[in-house]
């Protein structure tokens, strides 16, 4: 397990990289009710991660096991040729593909709306996690897990310990808010630029060498 761990702590403090999510929760900590309102997005936040995460693992656990325990539909060599090509174009895309500012503002702009009730915030943040770009690790992540072969308490832990991290974009901001002052607040707007302006670097480096990784294991079998 502990292997599996030093595999996947890294690989979720690079899906926690989510700009807009991190840029989202700024914004509400600045507004009223700043404690309520980065509750429910964290809490969205945290929900999406975790069905994300579900999700793909029974998907992965299905294709290698099969219905009925047997062979699954491509065989753990075909199944990491797919994940390193997945990995290598979503490098790509991240090195080429740069976010725009001006939507990232439209959105940000919506989120501060006085007219939106509080209760939505649970949904935006489940929203700016789908659209985020966590999703890719988090299939890697998954990946390692399913082909790890360890106990299911073993993948509990695992599990829950990439999705707090994956979701830090939501509790970091929502951790502050309870603590208050504005020392934390200008210490994550510069992580939140910070982020803006590198997050999808550092993310395709990450992409390009998983992709890579899994491309020379399935090789190698």
């Amino acid at each position: 397990m502990w292997d599996l761990l030093a595999q996947t702590i890294p690989l979720a403090l690079v899906g926690a990289i989510s700009p807009l999510a991190l840029l989202g929760a700024l914004v509400l900590l600045g507004g009223p009710s700043p404690l309520r309102r980065c509750g429910l997005f964290a809490a969205g936040i945290v929900t999406m991660t975790t069905l994300f995460f579900v999700g793909v693992y029974v998907a992965l656990r299905l294709n290698l096991t099969g219905e009925s325990g047997h062979q699954g539909l491509l065989s753990s060599e075909a199944a990491q040729i797919v994940m390193a090509a997945f990995l290598l174009g979503c490098a790509g895309f991240f090195f080429f593909k740069a976010p725009s500012p001006e939507s990232q503002r439209k959105i940000l702009a919506r989120i501060d709306s006085p007219r939106i009730p509080t209760i939505a915030f649970f949904l935006i943040g489940m929203v700016m996690m789908w659209f985020s770009a966590s999703f890719v690790v988090i299939i890697s992540i998954v990946h390692r897990m399913s082909v790890a072969g360890l106990a299911p308490q073993d993948n509990v832990i695992v599990l829950v310990t990439s999705i707090l991290i994956t979701s830090l974009p939501g509790l970091i901001p929502f951790v502050a808010a309870l603590l208050g002052g504005d020392g934390a607040r200008e210490t994550l707007q510069r992580l939140g630029l910070w982020t803006t302006l590198n997050g999808r670097y550092i993310l395709g480096v990450m992409m390009l060498v998983l992709g890579v990784q899994d491309l020379l294991s399935a090789f190698g079998h």
